[in-house]
């Protein structure tokens, strides 16, 4: 994880997973209206690990996940995971929705 939580702060979680390429990262630059994530080209990993981002004043903070699949190892993942579900009972916090994205290869933006 790659930023603080400020553990009086009560979020909406919400975890972005799905295939690399099918775009989480995208979704998430587009939900902020700003650069925070970056993207690459349609296929390419660009996130490496679970980060996170949050709008204070909606209270909401987005989870931008590696693509699951690929050169990916499914150990790799299942550490991702158990990481981010410990730090957040740690921080007395849980994932309140989970978005999956598809990747549909016959719509190019």
């Amino acid at each position: 994880m790659n930023k603080k939580v400020n553990k009086s702060f009560n979020f909406i979680n919400i975890l972005c997973v799905g295939r690399t390429g099918s775009g989480k990262s995208t979704f998430i630059n587009n939900f902020f209206d700003e650069r925070l994530c970056n993207v690459g080209r349609k296929g390419t990993h660009q996130t490496q690990r679970i980060n996170y981002y949050s709008d204070y004043k909606s209270n909401i903070r987005l989870y931008d996940t590696i693509g699951l699949e690929g050169d990916v190892s499914s150990d790799k993942i299942v550490d991702l995971f158990e990481k981010l579900n410990v730090e957040l009972i740690n921080c007395n916090e849980k994932i309140h929705l989970i978005l999956y994205f598809i990747q549909d290869k016959t719509i190019n933006f």
